[in-house]
Order: C-alpha cells, then structure tokens, then sequence
C-alpha cells in the first residue's frame, strides 16, 4: 500500500480540477440559496490562497486550501475528500455506495480505498473495519489489508477488522478466499465462518458472530461478552479513556446497544449489573464495582 504524499498544487493537473469541481458541485447541492461561499478555480489561484493535495500513488485522495486574511489570521477553504478514500472519525458509521452498485460500511475510526477499472474492483483497508455487501459480477473484488489479500468472485457479504499484526475475516454469505502475503496457499472461507489470519498462516475458522455486522445499524451486540471485552469495543465509538477495574473486568454483558450514545450505554450497565461509572473528566471515565470507596 502506497504512502499518502501531500505537496502544493497549481492546479493544473486534470484530477486536481475534477475534484474541485466535485467540491462545488456538492456545495451548492447542499447548501441554500446565497449561502456557498467555496472559492471556484479562479478564486483558489487569487494570491494569499495556497493548496495543496493528497495523492496515494497517481491518484488523487484529497485537496485543501488556506486563505491568507492578514494579521497571522487564515482560513481553510475547499476541503474535500475524494469519494474512493473513505474515512471516518471516531463513532461515526458511513455508509457508501460504490461504483459497481455494491454497499460498504466504514466503521468508527476507519481508512479504506476504492479503485475499480475494467478488469478488477481493488479496495484497501488501512485501519478500522469494513462491511462489504459485494454484488455479483464478472470482475473479480480484491480487497487488501495489511497481512494480505481478500478475493471475491460471487456476491457477498463480509466484514473485515484490521487489528495490530493481524486480519480478522467474517463472512454472513457467500465464499470469501484469503491469501497470506507470505503464508502459502490460501483458504476460501464461507458464510457462517469467521477467521483471523496474519501475513505468514490462517488461523481455525469458528461460527460467525452476529455482532461483526450489527455496528453497520448503529448497534454494539452483546452475547455474554467479558465486561472488560465489551468496554474496549465501546471505547472505539468515543473519545478519551474509558477504564474497568479488574475486579469486575469477568462480569457478563447481554443486549443490544446504542453506539450513537456511548454515555447512555454506561448507564444502563450501571443500573443492570453491580458497577458505578466514575467520571472524573467528561474525557476520563471507569467502571468499579458498586461498593467501591
């Protein structure tokens, strides 16, 4: 996977002006009447105006602009993603069509690339996780993470999490084949199965958990899962620390959820089980057991 290269731009170059033109177009078809005050091409090359863009390999990933206003002062102007780099902040969930018409699903905190041409459908995942609902055509969808390659040839669906060091792959249906990148031959892995792999072996397939797909609708799933497990999953959906005393880290956790509102999910376990949330800062939270001085 290409490094991102960030350089100041002149604005010459093909890409660089349709993604412009991919910025004011959505500007103006989401703002009011009288209220898109986006710089066009001629209004970015006006001096005191400086851009610059991101490129991963020859295409371009994003642009961006500073307009010099005197005094130190300065104002970002024409920030724009371009739709094939897909990224998320932390507890959002975006959902994204691609060009193929399949459906993808960035979780909280998450990176991921599209690049289709005639012959192949390429994703790539740098960090987080993805759901994939892929539809069935006669390119092949090669989707890349850190220890190696996914490929599909039917319609699927899938979620991949990239974690330190390894991959984990669930499949809910249709056959998914993974290829180590130094690890020999690969395996096809089918719906019901789930199975973390790293660059050098495949791991043992289990049973599919049903809460690998349950964040794509705003839902963190819990089967009888560790306190201190379910808390380290709620932590990915917010900011800060979020803590549990070992004394209490085995308790069981059961239900469904909201990630929209983390705050409102440490109080439900309070109310349910014998813990107290401490919040020493909106930014520092823990759980301890309920008699705890």
């Amino acid at each position: 996977m290409e490094p991102l290269r960030i350089c100041e731009d002149d604005l010459s170059s093909q890409p660089t002006r349709e993604l412009l033109a991919l910025h004011l177009s959505g500007m103006h078809e989401n703002s009011p009447p009288g209220h898109v005050f986006a710089l066009d091409l001629s209004g970015l090359q006006a001096p005191g105006v400086t851009v610059w863009t991101a490129w991963r390999g020859p295409k371009i990933a994003g642009i961006g602009a500073l307009k010099e206003l005197g005094g130190g002062l300065g104002e970002i102007k024409s920030m724009r993603t371009h739709p094939e780099h897909l990224r998320t902040g932390v507890g959002e969930v975006r959902e994204t069509r691609l060009a193929d018409g399949s459906r993808l699903w960035l979780n909280t905190d998450s990176a991921a690339d599209a690049d289709f041409d005639g012959a192949i459908r390429r994703l790539a995942l740098y960090r987080g996780e993805v759901l994939v609902e892929a539809v069935d055509e006669a390119r092949p969808l090669l989707l890349r993470s850190r220890e190696g390659q996914l490929r599909v040839t039917q319609a699927a669906r899938f979620s991949v999490r990239q974690r330190d060091g390894s991959t984990r792959l669930s499949v809910f249906s249709g056959m998914v084949d993974i290829q180590p990148d130094h690890g020999g031959l690969g395996r096809g892995i089918g719906a019901g199965q789930q199975v973390g792999f790293s660059a050098n072996r495949i791991g043992p397939p289990a049973p599919v958990q049903a809460g690998h797909q349950a964040w794509s609708r705003g839902i963190l799933l819990a089967d009888n899962l560790r306190l201190v497990d379910f808390l380290a999953e709620l932590a990915r959906y917010r900011h800060g620390y979020l803590g549990c005393d070992p004394r209490i880290a085995e308790l069981r956790v059961v239900g469904a959820f909201p990630l929209a509102d983390s705050d409102r999910v440490l109080d439900a376990l309070a109310a349910t089980l014998p813990v107290r949330v401490q919040r020493r800062m909106s930014w520092w939270v823990s759980l301890e057991p309920s008699g705890a001085a």
